[in-house]
């Protein structure tokens, strides 16, 4: 299992002062010697001077890889 912090992109100037964290964590169970399982969990905390574009996000996704 591995957390990364992810960094904003790079941006054009901007008068707007926002402000990202999002926290990814992954990880991958094998099933058979080829096959496995892989999930991801991400939770972002989007703040901005803008109520309207303030927000909270959280996205799971869950996937199978194998391999020859």
């Amino acid at each position: 299992m591995s957390i990364e912090p992810i960094e904003p992109e790079s941006q054009q100037e901007s008068e707007r002062d926002e402000n990202r964290q999002v926290i990814t964590a992954t990880w991958s169970v094998d099933i058979l010697d080829n096959l496995a399982i892989k999930t991801e969990l991400e939770s972002g905390d989007y703040e901005s001077d803008q109520d309207s574009l303030t927000y909270k996000q959280n996205v799971a996704s869950v996937g199978i890889s194998y391999k020859w």
